[in-house]
């Protein structure tokens, strides 16, 4: 199996360098497998996954991502996007467009037509079972709801590497199981890279592979 992410002797800092938040950081991870991140809070996940989605740049080190170091790419917001699907914690939808639209804003730049990115946006949704809410603003929706529609939306480009950020900390059991067999569903069926940062170690023991990352360093698990 090929690796789709190589880390190799990655730091970042923050505060003019006084907080150390990855250190060192040599990984490799394999196509169309998932993998979790777990660690106590403030050890470095969320730095780690902004590294290797290119929202965050490194002070040194280099992230390449399906052969291309990206500190190299020029256009990076075009690369991320043909090559990256987020979901969030908290969703981050945009509360003054509806849920279909959340989801279309993915798909700008791509080159395909207004309707195309409609008729998109509404499949998605469907797969979600969120079609009958198609219009409504992320205001209206539940957490449960919001969160489906920001999967929806992480899937809109078909991402060969899905990212996220504790989707289901902030959901009840019902939500948060659904949310995650959203995201492997695609994973296996695409062949996708699922990465996902989380506390729950159910959530951990459902993935391939398991990284543990404690003050900015990581030891590599296996299942």
């Amino acid at each position: 199996m090929n690796n789709i992410i190589t880390i190799k002797d990655l730091n970042k800092t923050y505060d003019k360098g006084r907080t150390h938040a990855l250190k060192d950081i040599n990984m490799d991870i394999k196509k169309g497998i998932s993998i979790s991140i777990t660690g106590p809070s403030g050890s470095g996940k969320s730095s780690l996954l902004n590294m290797i989605g290119t929202l965050d740049t490194p002070d040194n080190g280099q992230v390449i991502i399906d052969g291309q170091d990206t500190s190299k790419i020029k256009h990076i917001n075009v690369f991320r996007r043909s090559k990256v699907g987020f979901v969030f914690q908290l969703h981050n939808l945009i509360p003054t467009i509806s849920a279909r639209e959340n989801i279309e804003m993915a798909m700008y730049g791509t080159g395909l037509s207004p309707e195309t990115m409609k008729t998109r946006a509404l499949d998605l949704l469907k797969m979600v079972d969120m079609e009958n809410l198609a219009v409504q603003k992320p205001n209206i929706l539940s957490g449960g709801e919001r969160q489906r529609v920001a999967v929806a939306r992480a899937l809109a480009n078909d991402p060969p590497i899905i990212l996220a950020d504790e989707p289901t900390g902030s959901l009840d059991t019902k939500n948060g199981e659904l949310i995650l067999n959203l995201l492997q569903h695609h994973q296996r069926e695409m062949g996708a890279t699922l990465i996902i940062v989380t506390h729950d170690p159910k959530i951990a023991q459902q993935t391939d592979e398991s990284i543990e990352i404690v003050d900015g360093k990581i030891d590599l698990g296996t299942e």
